[in-house]
């Protein structure tokens, strides 16, 4: 299946982009040395740090009263991170010398990082990494918004408490939410330290609307079999449809309360007996909407960026619902 692939390369998976789908389908069936952190593909020990910095973004997930701003969040990650960069510096470099000449392919959701600070730190250490080349797939912000809040309290259970769309993905501006969604900016950072023609990006779209030519782009961008396509009839991670999240109460005292792990375990004990909950004294009920004109609002402060998105790819955004 591999024609030319040499370089290794890694693929920046937005959740709620197709990564699993991609992972699973099309990734693993290239023909080249796979790593990825999404069951059953193993993770190199020696690139550990796309865990450690997502925790330290998220260091307040399982705070009981407190949930950090943008400005808290960055200035926590900055000062826990300047330590541990050298380690994972070297640590990375012993990955680069252990796949070198193998055109190994990465793929991880936790590579995105979601926020910008992250992203510049992934970029510097994939390069030490050996990695080449990147390949980044991009959504719509509003619909991706949307899904991955979802994902994060209904699937996941991720916040020791309801947080509300606007919390994670509304800010002034682009740079100042929770989440980072000015995918122009991620694109920049890739483009500043891989050059612009060893990063790939295509929008989640064209993999929806037009599966081929998502594809002829990025087998040929991969160096593989241009023949090479996944089945475009399965689905992975489907968004949920909830209407309602079953949150737990933030004022219990209760130690295991806090734990994701136990949270999801009531939930799905709750399947089964809905009124256990209740009866603990644990569940508030929080509807799932979103507000037109939070919606509205992220479009307008990702317009620009999205144009200089399109200008890069070279596509036309508006036939996707970016403007």
């Amino acid at each position: 299946m591999l024609e030319h692939m040499a370089l290794n390369i890694a693929h920046i998976g937005l959740p709620k982009a197709a990564s699993t789908y991609l992972q699973l389908h099309y990734f693993a069936k290239i023909g080249c040395p796979f790593f990825s952190t999404q069951p059953p593909f193993a993770w190199p020990e020696e690139l550990g740090f796309v865990f450690e910095t997502n925790a330290v973004w998220y260091a307040d997930i399982l705070a009981r009263s407190k949930f950090f701003s943008r400005e808290e969040r960055e200035q926590n990650y900055q000062r826990t991170v300047g330590s541990s960069f050298p380690k994972w510096e070297m640590a990375a470099r012993r990955f680069a010398s252990q796949t070198e000449g193998l055109s190994a392919l990465l793929s991880a959701e936790g590579l995105s990082s979601l926020a910008l600070p992250i992203a510049r730190h992934h970029a510097a250490l994939l390069k030490s990494a050996g990695i080449g080349r990147i390949v980044l797939i991009t959504r719509r912000q509003t619909d991706y918004a949307v899904s991955l809040w979802r994902q994060f309290l209904l699937a996941e259970d991720r916040f020791a408490r309801f947080v509300t769309f606007d919390t994670l993905f509304c800010a002034a501006a682009p740079g100042q939410a929770v989440v980072d969604m000015e995918w122009s900016s991620y694109l920049e950072i890739y483009d500043a330290v891989f050059g612009q023609d060893n990063v790939l990006a295509l929008p989640y779209e064209q993999l929806a609307s037009s599966p081929k030519d998502f594809f002829v782009h990025c087998n040929r961008f991969l160096g593989v079999d241009e023949s090479i396509a996944p089945p475009s009839d399965r689905q992975e991670n489907p968004s949920r449809r909830d209407d309602v999240y079953h949150g737990l109460k933030v004022d219990q005292a209760i130690p295991f309360v806090w734990m994701p792990r136990f949270r999801r375990l009531l939930h799905e004990v709750a399947k089964h007996d809905p009124s256990i909950m209740r009866v603990l004294g644990l569940e508030r009920a929080y509807p799932m909407s979103v507000a037109t004109e939070s919606l509205d609002h992220i479009r307008k402060i990702h317009r620009h960026g999205n144009q200089r998105l399109a200008d890069r790819m070279q596509m036309d955004f508006g036939i996707y619902g970016y403007f």
